[in-house]
């Protein structure tokens, strides 16, 4: 039988060197033992790196049992960071049915996860290798741009969804940026608060480098009305707007 939680890392260790090294037989007695105990060893500082191992080396059928174990915890498992490694593993190896349940809990979580500091790096995955899932999160992050940008985590998830998303997405998706009631309010517009922002003038790069067509030419406009910017990386922005308006202005001139 295998020790109890908490585990040291020298039976971590033994525990690991059976499953990546040993016989395939060997490797599934270890899978057998862990069965029924998932969750505790998942939690585990030294016993997740043994689940870790077993998804990696067993493949997608016999580690089906750990998705049913996790099954249901996902959005707390998500948010934990040996859980959110051990998530990461799985999506990437068991095959979409199997996948499935565990990504129809973690997309209902989109905005809390984003905020994440490990539930982020799941959205993002998400993003980037499930287009059905992708088309699922940019409809909740609709609304929340502007307020995800400024956040450390959470602008990471914005900037992936705009270099992923479809031309209509991003601009679904952007749209609340380019609203202007500073002259109503008193106070800076959105794009102004993001391009004076952190992380949010990432996410504006970011946009600027993504979007296409009329939408960029509409980005480009309001950004050129930003007028005095109070940080650095705002002025950045502008320059690389002042290049990208004379690179408009030359490709025009060369047609006529």
């Amino acid at each position: 039988p295998i020790p109890c939680v908490p585990w040291q890392s020298q039976t971590s260790g033994q525990y690991q060197r059976r499953v990546h090294g040993g016989a395939w037989e060997h490797k599934l007695l270890v899978a057998k033992q862990f069965k029924g105990s998932i969750m505790k060893f998942v939690y585990d500082q030294n016993g997740n790196h043994v689940i870790q191992r077993l998804i990696e080396c067993l493949n997608s059928k016999e580690i089906g049992f750990v998705v049913d174990e996790i099954s249901g915890y996902s959005y707390s498992l998500a948010m934990h960071p040996y859980g959110s490694r051990v998530i990461q593993r799985l999506l990437t190896k068991v095959c979409r049915k199997k996948a499935q349940s565990l990504l129809n809990e973690i997309k209902q979580h989109t905005i809390a996860l984003s905020k994440n500091q490990y539930g982020n790096w799941i959205i993002q995955w998400i993003i980037k290798h499930c287009v059905l899932e992708r088309r699922e999160v940019v409809v909740q992050l609709i609304g929340h741009v502007a307020e995800l940008s400024t956040e450390k985590f959470a602008s990471n998830v914005i900037e992936q969804v705009f270099k992923r998303s479809s031309r209509a997405h991003i601009s679904a998706l952007a749209e609340e940026l380019l609203e202007d009631d500073s002259s109503k309010t008193g106070k800076c517009s959105t794009l102004v608060t993001l391009v004076n922002d952190q992380f949010g003038n990432y996410v504006v790069q970011t946009l600027l480098d993504s979007s296409s067509g009329e939408f960029r030419q509409r980005l480009l406009a309001s950004l050129r009305k930003c007028g005095k910017l109070e940080k650095d990386y705002g002025k950045n922005i502008l320059l690389k707007v002042g290049q990208m308006l004379r690179r408009n202005r030359n490709k025009l001139d060369a047609k006529r």
